[in-house]
């Protein structure tokens, strides 16, 4: 038996690097570059192999790092931790025969029960000192657009028939084109209505001698408009999101500084009209839109503009959406501005905890299932202290008890507070100063 797992360890080997001397295995005669992307809008992280061999995890809209392997054969597979499951299950799998200097892109996507695998291949570009072109591709899984023309132009150039690069189906992809270098408007219209405008980026300036794609996603929570892109350096490994900035980037503010009182919140400098008024203590606004680039925020005391409590700076990204939390001592507030992942996951339920409560020098957390005893169990978050980053955890559906207690003891402060979640639920627990010093308040926002 410990002969035959030295020699599968050695096959697996083989079949992955094929580096072993003296072997009866063909040499490589070059290597090819593979790389995946996750296009399940809905899906848990998805793995990502080669064999067995990880090659990373892919949350939705992300790409692998670019790997060269030799002109092998190989299968090539994605799993996944499905609702109700303690070991992942295999997605998909493609046998591919991998040829030297070509670069392959694995897209999953579709529904994470019976998922689509797509894979492109195209030669691998080499640009000449002093080329002043780059390669760019488009793709589209975007169910929920239909067909789409693409434009990608001059920001002077109105969309006009006969213009566009294209027209995209879903699960589809153009060739690669060659474009001079410089500044660029991305536009995406309905198929054959030019003036049915879906999407219009912002400028981007495209560098000599790079190779981009960009692909169309569904939206999700995060999303500010009906349009998702993301553009993939493929050379570099980066990605970035491409905004429409017809849909700027929100605030919602959040009251957590039991002693502060009421507030106006303005976002102007000079401060001239609050953009929040009189919101006091365990105050949620809606969702605000400010401008893009560096906002000011002042908070003031209620009716009291020579009141100065909070004056600092924030950068707004395009398309952003920033939770803005104030808490801490009434004469000293502090200012915690968080980026909420809100996108839903169909197989489990996200839960986030933001903990504001000053009372305690630090708490524990335990959240546990309904009814169980937390004597033998230890806590999901261990000293909780004012002002620390939201803390995410991922759980199953069901009912289960919160309870806060004295750091590294059972003593309990605050609980149990029984919450029941769904698969796809998107949850934040805010823990916040109570009335009572000697305790803690939690309070539970559903698709916060």
């Amino acid at each position: 038996m410990r002969r035959f797992l030295l020699l599968s360890g050695c096959l697996a080997a083989l079949l992955i690097s094929a580096c072993t001397s003296g072997s009866k295995f063909p040499d490589p005669t070059g290597k090819g570059s593979i790389q995946a992307i996750n296009a399940i809008s809905a899906s848990p992280t998805i793995s990502f192999f080669i064999e067995e061999r990880s090659l990373g995890n892919l949350d939705f809209k992300a790409a692998s790092t670019k790997t060269q392997f030799d002109d092998f054969e190989y299968t090539f597979n994605f799993d996944a931790l499905l609702a109700g499951e303690t070991e992942q299950t295999r997605l998909a799998s493609q046998l591919l025969q991998v040829v030297k200097d070509m670069e392959y892109t694995f897209v999953i996507s579709g529904d994470l029960a019976a998922p689509t695998l797509t894979f492109w291949e195209r030669a691998e570009r080499v640009y000449a000192d002093g080329d002043t072109v780059l390669e760019t591709s488009f793709g589209h899984f975007s169910a929920a657009l239909g067909d789409v023309d693409i434009y990608f132009a001059d920001a002077a150039i109105v969309p006009v028939a006969g213009n566009e690069i294209a027209t995209l189906t879903p699960g589809s992809k153009l060739p690669p084109m060659d474009f001079q270098a410089g500044d660029y408007v991305l536009t995406i219209t309905t198929a054959g209505i030019p003036e049915d405008i879906l999407f219009t980026s912002d400028v981007l300036t495209m560098e000599a001698a790079t190779t981009m794609l960009f692909i169309l996603f569904d939206t999700d929570a995060n999303d500010r408009g009906p349009v998702s892109v993301r553009a993939f350096n493929t050379e570099t490994g980066a990605t970035t999101n491409i905004v429409d900035p017809l849909y700027p980037p929100t605030v919602r503010f959040i009251h957590a500084s039991q002693d502060l009182g009421a507030v106006d919140i303005y976002v102007d400098d000079p401060v001239t009209t609050p953009i929040i008024e009189d919101q006091d203590y365990l105050g949620i606004s809606a969702e605000t839109e400010v401008p893009v680039g560096v906002l000011p925020i002042t908070y003031t005391a209620f009716d009291n503009i020579g009141t100065i409590l909070i004056n600092n700076d924030i950068f707004m990204a395009p398309g952003a959406r920033v939770d803005y939390y104030v808490l801490g001592d009434g004469a000293s507030p502090v200012s915690l501005p968080t980026v909420p992942n809100r996108r839903s996951i169909e197989t489990l339920a996200k839960f986030t905890v933001v903990y504001t409560e000053t009372n305690h020098d630090s708490l524990d957390l335990y959240i546990v299932e309904a009814a169980a005893d937390i004597a033998e169990l230890p806590p999901r978050f261990a000293g909780l202290t004012a002002g620390l980053d939201p803390l995410l955890t991922q759980l199953p559906e069901g009912s289960f008890d919160l309870y806060l207690t004295v750091t590294g003891e059972k003593t309990i402060v605050t609980g149990p507070l029984q919450v029941d979640l769904g698969l796809g639920d998107v949850v934040t627990a805010i823990v916040y100063d109570a009335v009572n010093t000697a305790t803690a308040d939690i309070v539970v926002i559903p698709g916060f």
